[in-house]
C-alpha cells in the first residue's frame, strides 16, 4: 500500500500519526482520510504524498533556497463540485501540497530539491504550448493539475517538455471544452539523467519500477507528463515515484490506462 505522508528525515525512519487504515485486502479504503506519516532518509531532500476526500493542504517546507514539484498524481482528478486540483505551490513563503476535491478520493506526491525557483507557467487547455525559458542547467517539471472535465481518455495528457535547442515549455493534449490548467515549475540544477517513460492499459499496472538509484545520495525524481483517464475511487489508482530506503531506489507506479514520463535531477 502507497504510504500517506512521507517526510524526509536524514538518518530515521518511524512511523507516526493515526496511520494508514486498510482493508483485508492491503488497500486503502474509499472512506479514509490518510493521516499515516513516515520519514525516510532521502539525504537533504523532501518527499511527501498526501490525499483526502474533501480540501486539504499540507505544508511541506520553507520556500527559500528550494524547489517543489509534482511525484505523482492519484484518485479522481473527476470533479463533484466546481472543479478539482492537485498542486505543488508556494504560500506564504513555504511549500505546500494542495488537494481539492468533494467526497472522493484524490492525493498527490511532492518532491523538494535545493535550488531556487527560476520560473514558474501554466498551460490551458486547447491553447499553444506556454514557454517556459532555457538554460544549460533548467529543469523543468509539472506542479500542479487543475481540472474540470478533462482526465477521462487515454489519450488526454498535460506535459512540460524540451526541444531539441533547449528550449522548455509547458502544454498538452486537450480541447479547449475540457477545461484543464496545468502548472510547472522549473529549477537550476546542474545534473540530470534520462527520461523515463511509461504507458500501462486499462486494468493493467506497473508497480515498483526502478528509475534512479541514489547511492550515491542527491538525486530526486520528479513528474515531466501526467495523462490517462483520472476516473477511479481508489488512492491506488494513479500515477507516482516512491522512494525504497532499502535499496536506495527511486521507482515509478503507474495503475490502471496512465501514461507519464519522469526525470531525476541531482
Amino acid at each position: 500500500m502507497k504510504s500517506t505522508i512521507i517526510a524526509v528525515a536524514v538518518t530515521t525512519v518511524a512511523l507516526a500519526g493515526a496511520g494508514c487504515v486498510t482493508d483485508e485486502a492491503g488497500t486503502e479504503s474509499l472512506d479514509d482520510e490518510p493521516t499515516g506519516e513516515t520519514q525516510q532518509a532521502v539525504s537533504s531532500l523532501g518527499y511527501w504524498s498526501w490525499g483526502c476526500s474533501s480540501t486539504c493542504f499540507l505544508d511541506l517546507a520553507p520556500a527559500a533556497g528550494q524547489t517543489c514539484f509534482l511525484a505523482g498524481v492519484w484518485g479522481n482528478l473527476q470533479p463533484a463540485g466546481a472543479y478539482t486540483q492537485v498542486q505543488v505551490l508556494p504560500f506564504n513563503g513555504r511549500w505546500g501540497l494542495q488537494i481539492v476535491t468533494n467526497g472522493r478520493p484524490l492525493g498527490g506526491t511532492a518532491v523538494c530539491v535545493p535550488g531556487t525557483t527560476v520560473k514558474t507557467g501554466s498551460w490551458f487547455s486547447g491553447s499553444a504550448e506556454t514557454s517556459l525559458g532555457s538554460g544549460p542547467t533548467r529543469r523543468c517539471f509539472l506542479s500542479g493539475v487543475v481540472n474540470t472535465s478533462g482526465f477521462t481518455a487515454s489519450s488526454d495528457f498535460v506535459q512540460v517538455r524540451q526541444n531539441s535547442t533547449g528550449a522548455w515549455f509547458i502544454g498538452g493534449n486537450m480541447p479547449a471544452s475540457k477545461d484543464v490548467r496545468a502548472t510547472a515549475t522549473c529549477v537550476d540544477v546542474p545534473g540530470a539523467a534520462l527520461d523515463y517513460g511509461l504507458v500501462v492499459n486499462d486494468g493493467g499496472s506497473f508497480l515498483n519500477v526502478p528509475i534512479q538509484d541514489n547511492n550515491p545520495w542527491g538525486w530526486a525524481c520528479g513528474i515531466k507528463k501526467l495523462g490517462g483517464h483520472f476516473t477511479t475511487n481508489s488512492y491506488n489508482d494513479g500515477v507516482w515515484i516512491g522512494y525504497n530506503n532499502g535499496i536506495s531506489m527511486w521507482e515509478l507506479n503507474a495503475v490502471n490506462g496512465k501514461q507519464t514520463t519522469t526525470d531525476c535531477v541531482k
